[in-house]
């Protein structure tokens, strides 16, 4: 999926990442590069977290999913690259990763991730679901694209 996922990557949001005299070959060397990076940190981290079935590293992605697209979408300031859909999937990741009453790490361990044991985790659940709704209000307001062309960084 991950390689799926670059190859579109290059095809079609190509403009938005790399200049336009950009080669193919710099491009695959820099997803390369950050593969071996995210790899290399992601076992060090669950090997310095003792994190052997991935709960922490779940968790912590499932903030950061919620909370970044609406902000990068701020910051570029025009929709091309997302859709509302994937708002919407957001909003439904952080219902299902974060109420209190029955998400999916309730039922796993219920001990631990329930309310009075861990206010923290629904804390920042809520964070995330209020950001998770703001992307979508964010990626509404804002235009197709900036002045009908790519807006470089």
């Amino acid at each position: 999926m991950e390689i799926f996922c670059l190859q579109r990557c290059i095809k079609y949001e190509s403009d938005l990442y790399w200049k336009k005299e950009t080669s193919l070959g710099k491009k695959i060397l820099d997803i390369l590069i950050q593969i071996i990076i995210f790899y290399s940190a992601l076992n060090l981290l669950r090997f310095e977290l003792n994190d052997v079935i991935m709960w922490k590293f779940w968790i912590f992605t499932q903030v950061f999913i919620t909370i970044v697209p609406g902000l990068e979408l701020e910051k570029r300031g025009y929709r091309k690259g997302n859709n509302i859909y994937l708002h919407i999937v957001l909003i439904c990741v952080a219902i299902l990763s974060f109420n209190p009453w029955c998400n999916m790490w309730k039922v796993i361990s219920p001990q631990f991730f329930s309310l009075e044991a861990n206010p923290w985790y629904y804390i920042i659940g809520f964070v995330s679901f209020m950001m998770s709704i703001r992307g979508l209000f964010i990626y509404l307001k804002l235009p197709e694209v900036q002045n009908n062309k790519i807006k470089s960084n």
